[in-house]
């Protein structure tokens, strides 16, 4: 069942990176608990790691834009996303991205290029009635939150984190994603010191 998971995600993300993503240069793996559920997205980042943020957040948003019309779909809930022009926009001008740390921001730059490996294994799904005089047509019906988690693998280091995915529904009926928020460091190991203790 393991072995049978991890084949069928692998070979999604390699079709993914094939048929969509002229931008990508990181290689992402899923990770399973014991028992064979998910666990997390390990990404080998190489494609950011040398910019300045404002170039990465170009890449990224070129990436997105990408993906403009393509739908994700939910494993847990069978829900459906899509990606819009609102997307790109508010990923990369959001007031979280604005007053989140470069570190994070580098991080949310990574991101962009796993959106659909993200949504397709997020879970604990939650609606949030608030919003703002704005929304009142691109998320007339409120929004809904999901949480992610997922790792970086830099310089012998593999740092986990955790994120949630910002869903609003539109009046039209559809729900899309708009942001990626509350990125939080979990912990750090150096792969290095593992491999030797291992």
């Amino acid at each position: 069942m393991v072995s049978g998971g991890t084949k069928m995600i692998e070979n999604f993300i390699i079709t993914y990176i094939t048929d969509y993503n002229p931008y990508l240069m990181e290689e992402a793996t899923a990770v399973f608990n014991d028992d064979g559920t998910f666990n997390r997205l390990r990404i080998e980042e190489e494609e950011y790691r040398n910019l300045k943020v404002k170039e990465a957040q170009k890449r990224a948003k070129a990436h997105i834009k990408e993906q403009k019309g393509i739908s994700y779909k939910n494993i847990l809930t069978s829900n459906t996303i899509l990606i819009d022009d609102k997307t790109a926009n508010e990923y990369i001008y959001s007031c979280y991205t604005r007053w989140s740390k470069t570190d994070m921001k580098y991080v949310k730059c990574i991101l962009a290029n796993y959106i659909k490996e993200l949504f397709m294994n997020a879970n604990n799904k939650n609606f949030i009635n608030k919003k703002k005089e704005k929304h009142k047509i691109d998320a007339k019906y409120g929004f809904y939150k999901y949480g992610a988690k997922f790792s970086i693998v830099d310089n012998d280091k593999e740092t986990t984190y955790s994120c949630s995915l910002l869903v609003r529904n539109d009046a039209n009926g559809k729900k899309y994603l708009y942001d990626i928020l509350d990125i939080k460091k979990i912990n750090q190991v150096s792969l290095k010191e593992y491999f030797q203790t291992t």
